[in-house]
């Protein structure tokens, strides 16, 4: 169980968000081929040790353009799933149980009633710091997305009869979408309880959407803290330093 609240952009450049009140249920199954915790949903494919492939999953919220300004008149965004395939690279795991791991996923956009909105393109490097004396943990991610032109044209894209005076059309191609950094920590209060830190910083600024007049804030800068209560843990645990490979 997570306690608090968070905010998540209607949609990456977007100056409104969505406010998340907690407490809402948290998840952890680590099984031989499907795992669910802090890296996401996903499944084991191959484990060659420092080298594994998965298949993840992710999904995007839906926005009306009644609920943001900025595509007021337009078509709704809709709810959207992501999956596909990941490539993880264990580049270094040392003694002081240090971590690198490279990451790269590419996962097609589709909608629940199957239409299809592209492909994204997001290569990561992951380094974690795992305390074995005192149980907390530090991670930081550092990366990029790349998207195809109809991902792009779905967020970004103004048609001519959805210019307005505030709003001049606009047409992208496929590239950069943005860069991106994270930071989250764990610290253990007690044998079921502990709280989670994370700044999180997404930049449109060198992407090839910037120039969209539906991007209002090119970057996006996120801080809070989480208090997750797990009441319930099997008793074989497993380190999370073991899970960047699938393991």
């Amino acid at each position: 169980m997570m306690l608090g609240a968070t905010a998540i952009p209607h949609y990456m450049g977007s100056d409104q968000s969505y406010t998340v009140a907690l407490p809402l249920p948290y998840l952890i199954y680590r099984g031989e081929r499907f795992k669910l915790d802090r890296d996401g949903a996903r499944g084991l494919v191959i484990d060659g040790g420092r080298v594994s492939l998965d298949v993840g999953l992710s999904a995007g919220m839906p926005v009306s353009g009644g609920a943001n300004r900025a595509r007021a008149g337009m078509s709704a965004l809709p709810l959207t799933m992501e999956a596909g395939p990941r490539l993880n690279i264990r580049i270094s795991k040392d003694a002081a149980a240090v971590e690198r791991i490279v990451r790269i996923p590419v996962r097609g956009v589709f909608d629940v009633q199957g239409r299809g909105y592209g492909w994204v393109l997001e290569p990561r490097y992951t380094a974690r710091f795992d305390s074995q004396e005192d149980n907390w943990k530090l991670r930081l991610d550092v990366g990029m997305l790349v998207a195809s032109q109809r991902y792009l044209e779905t967020y970004y894209g103004v048609a001519p009869a959805q210019a307005t005076a505030e709003r001049a059309t606009y047409t992208s191609g496929s590239g950069l979408h943005s860069l991106f950094a994270y930071v989250t920590g764990d610290l253990p209060l007690g044998n079921h309880l502990w709280i989670k830190g994370f700044t999180k910083i997404r930049t449109l600024a060198p992407g090839v959407v910037r120039d969209s007049p539906l991007v209002k804030r090119n970057t996006n800068l996120t801080v809070g803290a989480l208090l997750i209560w797990l009441p319930w843990q099997s008793d074989e645990r497993v380190n999370s330093l073991d899970l960047a490979s699938g393991k």
